[in-house]
């Protein structure tokens, strides 16, 4: 019988900070790959074959797993309500960001919960299977790693994780990460 491992001593809070900065980049690589097979109303344009259709329905997937996991609810380890120093001036910030009320985001996350639940996670009943729009994704995303980078972090802390991106061969701003794997993406299905 193998012995289980002693328990891990809780994350620190820098190492909880560094974590939604890099949630935020896979869900910006995700959506960037998603969106690249697409035309400008948001049609697949993609290859037709089985491989290149999977994998874009594993983008979209992954990008809302991500998403979940900062915006998902109070539940979430690295939900904002639970990272962020000022969650009651952060909020309202981040919907006027998105262009949201509080009661319009709510019922956004639980569609977007619903499909992650009903339909990623778990294949329920349903019949009709609706995935999020990402344009509110996108917008929280940005909102909260610039916030996260910019006001969460000390200078000293900002620094270490900006060189520690680096050092992974990921750019520090989430925009230009965007952009190089959606051009990435594009010029992979033009090959195909």
């Amino acid at each position: 019988m193998t012995k289980a491992a002693p328990p891990e001593s809780p994350l620190t809070r820098e190492e909880r900070l560094r974590r939604v900065l890099l949630v935020a980049l896979t869900f910006a690589r995700n959506m960037a790959y998603y969106r690249a097979a697409r035309d400008g109303s948001g049609q697949y344009v993609g290859p037709g074959t089985q491989f290149a259709i999977t994998a874009d329905g594993n983008f979209i997937d992954m990008a809302t797993l991500e998403w979940c996991k900062l915006f998902g609810g109070p539940n979430e380890q690295h939900d904002w309500r639970k990272v962020v120093t000022d969650p009651a001036a952060f909020g309202p910030a981040l919907l006027a960001h998105i262009g949201m009320t509080q009661p319009e985001f709510a019922d956004y996350v639980k569609a977007v919960r619903t499909y992650r639940d009903k339909f990623v996670a778990h294949l329920d009943s349903e019949r009709r299977m609706t995935p999020p729009d990402m344009g509110p994704l996108w917008a929280s995303i940005l909102y909260y790693y610039a916030h996260v980078l910019n006001h969460e972090m000390s200078e000293a802390e900002a620094d270490k994780a900006r060189a520690g991106l680096r050092a992974s061969n990921l750019p520090t701003d989430i925009g230009d990460y965007y952009r190089e794997r959606f051009n990435e993406a594009r010029a992979i299905y033009r090959t195909v």
